[in-house]
Parts: C-alpha cells; sequence; structure tokens
C-alpha cells in the first residue's frame, strides 16, 4: 500500500471492543471508519461518544448497508464486531438478536461480495457473550443485581 493508509471498517466499532480496537488502529495510522447503530439500549437516546481523532463514524445496522457502502467499498480491511449485546434481552427478543447475528453477517459478506472493489482482509469475531455475562435484575420477584463473574480460560476450553 506504500505511503497510504489502510482503509478499515470497523462493524460495532464505537463501542466495548470496537472502540478500544479502533484506537489502536489510529495510532497505527489506518484510515478507520466505525459503522455501529449506537443502540439506545446500551448508549441511550443521545450517546456520549469519543471516538479517537481521525475516525468517521457512519451510523448504521448490519442489516441496512447503504449508509456504509462506500467505505465497504473503500475498504482494505473490514473487522466485523457487530453483535447485539444484553443476554437477558436476548432471549425476550429472539429474533432481533438473530437478525444482527446470522443474517446480519450474512448480509454483510453478501454486500462485499457484490462490490467491484473488495477489501484485502476481513475478520470475523465470535459473539462478545464468549467474554462473560453482563449484570441483570433477577425477575424471580427478588429484584436483586446479578453481577455473574467473568469467564475463565479452563471454562471456556472445557467447552463451558
Amino acid at each position: 500500500m506504500g505511503h497510504q493508509k489502510v482503509k478499515t471498517v470497523i462493524t460495532g466499532g464505537a463501542r466495548f471492543i470496537g472502540s478500544r480496537l479502533a484506537k489502536h488502529m489510529i495510532a497505527a495510522g489506518r484510515q478507520l471508519t466505525p459503522v455501529d447503530t449506537l443502540s439506545p439500549q446500551i448508549n441511550g437516546d443521545l450517546p456520549d461518544l469519543t471516538l479517537p481523532v481521525g475516525a468517521t463514524l457512519i451510523r448504521a445496522s448490519v442489516n441496512d448497508h447503504e449508509p456504509a457502502h462506500g467505505a465497504l467499498e473503500q475498504a482494505d480491511v473490514i473487522v466485523h464486531l457487530t453483535a447485539e449485546t444484553g443476554t437477558g434481552q436476548s432471549i425476550s427478543r429472539v429474533p432481533h438478536y438473530f437478525l444482527v447475528s446470522g443474517p446480519g453477517t450474512a448480509h454483510l459478506l453478501e454486500t462485499l461480495g457484490g462490490l467491484p472493489r473488495r477489501p484485502r482482509k476481513i475478520v470475523l469475531a465470535s459473539s462478545r457473550s464468549v467474554y462473560g455475562e453482563g449484570a441483570y435484575v433477577r425477575v424471580d420477584g427478588a429484584g436483586d443485581l446479578v453481577q455473574p463473574a467473568p469467564r475463565v480460560m479452563d471454562t471456556l476450553q472445557a467447552g463451558q
């Protein structure tokens, strides 16, 4: 690529893992476009967002590639981190969570396959649920806040 900056798109790139990766990518001299829905469930209606200087956010869903089409077409690298968060809600809103994870990834790959210029690399990451479950309030009447312990390597290696 010579002196040109590597153009990188991170889906799910404005929060948690994506935002941390974005900082490293900018520091490494990448041209960065995070694509994120900034879900109100996680970020509130008016998110307080601090992107690394030089990053250009596109607020869109992986299921709606039109807003991000230009960035996807110009990308050298795509890092796909999009996942809906909230383990408790994933049980009560199964179709929504399913559509973001499985078909969302399929839509992204289909979009990339139809572009005249394709990225050199695509990184597909696992669901954030492998890292542990978030805090939740019990619904059995107790109303207690439950904060599960982080998952540890032994349990992950055992397939638990």
